[in-house]
């Protein structure tokens, strides 16, 4: 497959490091002690689990996809292999929605410390997070991206119909999974896609879905994580 544009932004541009374990730990393991309810007490823990089974998706993918793979090692698999490749891209991203569904009701638990923020609808939530803290404006709309990206899995009934096709630019994300499809009869496009340009994309389409970049995904994640926790230890007296 000939490499080919689709407009999307260059990757790796949130700095930060990743979400793991030991992270994860460090972000946590201080809040037990605040003198806090044994629900709030449940969420935190519920928060550390989610957390580090997130962690598993990411680095599941990252061995199936060639994730951050030396350039021009990882080539495009035949037949099964793409298949579990696509699996593993929608549970990660499935995945990363439950995630931040976990963090918001992390929010609710401690609605003393962050007041009554939206927690049934992650877009509401994301919009909230970033109105009150700047520095995650960036994070929060990637964040939103890979939000858009579960609904057009999660939801096909509710978009135009579309396929997929296995892609590697040899740039460092190794093997990713673009959706594709032809906009409806008024014009539309599924939220979070992009217009395809003309010989700009190897198969007929009007539209594609280029999956944010993972690595980044997980920096936003824990970026969010530790605002939140600050804000938690920045509290101690009010929970």
């Amino acid at each position: 497959m000939n490499s080919f544009d689709i407009s999307q932004p260059a990757m790796d541009e949130i700095s930060g490091d990743f979400l793991s374990h030991e992270n994860v730990n460090a972000l946590i393991m201080p809040l037990y002690s605040l003198d806090i309810s044994e629900k709030q007490q449940h969420n935190l823990q519920n928060c550390a689990e989610s957390l580090g089974r997130h962690i598993g998706r990411r680095l599941r993918l990252e061995r199936g996809a060639g994730i951050g793979a030396p350039l021009g090692v990882v080539e495009i698999p035949s037949g099964e292999a793409q298949h579990m490749i696509y699996d593993l891209y929608e549970s990660y991203y499935q995945g990363t929605y439950k995630t931040l569904s976990v963090l918001a009701a992390l929010t609710d638990a401690f609605n003393q410390v962050f007041g009554n923020m939206p927690t049934r609808s992650m877009k509401k939530f994301l919009d909230s997070v970033q109105n009150e803290e700047e520095s995650l404006i960036k994070a929060c709309q990637l964040l939103e991206k890979a939000r858009q990206y579960r609904t057009l899995l999660d939801h096909p009934a509710g978009t135009q119909a579309f396929n997929w096709i296995t892609h590697n630019k040899y740039d460092g994300r190794g093997i990713m999974v673009l959706h594709y499809g032809m906009s409806s009869r008024t014009g539309n496009i599924p939220e979070g896609a992009v217009p395809v340009g003309l010989g700009n994309f190897p198969v007929q389409a009007d539209w594609v879905f280029d999956p944010p970049y993972v690595l980044d995904v997980d920096r936003s994640i824990l970026q969010l994580a530790r605002w939140m926790a600050g804000r938690l230890e920045a509290s101690r007296d009010a929970v």
